[in-house]
């Protein structure tokens, strides 16, 4: 963090820890877009989230039916890392693309929705030669994952308000 003041240092803190959810304009009024880093940043974190819950999700189905472990395991995670790239890096662009647009992008559904549908349509043409079944499947899914983002952006906020706010107590 940069020198000044106490109140200044917090508010960068607040910003850094809320990620792409960011407030959409800086001090000065003018609006913020959302670099590639932080996009690519953002979708690597859900490939890599995706990946651990599929691993798992895919050896302890593999234990339960008596199949081979280590290649239901590597199956099921490299699935669930090529399902989630491929909506992440479709809903992070949009996001991209929406914010350089002047348009006010807070982690709405709108990007979600568009990532549920090209990287929808992109998992279902590839797997099952179906562009429409992958849309249907991952766009409710993207919406999910929205609504999960919202509402952890919301606690974090809470959190980060009650502990700066108990901070600014003591320091009175």
């Amino acid at each position: 963090m940069t020198g000044g003041t106490k109140e200044k240092d917090q508010d960068d803190n607040k910003r850094s820890f809320v990620g792409f959810d960011r407030d959409s304009a800086s001090e000065d009024g003018e609006k913020k877009s959302i670099s590639m880093n932080e996009a690519a940043a953002y979708s690597g974190a859900r490939a890599v989230i995706s990946t651990l819950l599929g691993t798992t999700a895919g050896g302890l189905i593999a234990v339960y039916r008596g199949n081979p472990v280590f290649l239901h395991t590597a199956l099921t995670g490299f699935s669930c890392t090529i399902a989630a790239t491929a909506c992440s890096v479709s809903e992070r662009a949009a996001a991209v693309v929406m914010s350089r647009n002047s348009e006010v992008v807070k982690g709405d559904f709108r990007t979600h929705a568009i990532g549920g549908i090209l990287g929808g349509s992109l998992i279902g043409g590839l797997y099952k030669k179906s562009p429409s079944s992958g849309v249907l499947l991952f766009t409710p899914i993207m919406l999910g994952v929205a609504l999960l983002e919202k509402k952890a952006h919301s606690y974090r906020q809470n959190e980060l308000e009650r502990i700066f706010g108990q901070n600014d107590k003591n320091d009175s």
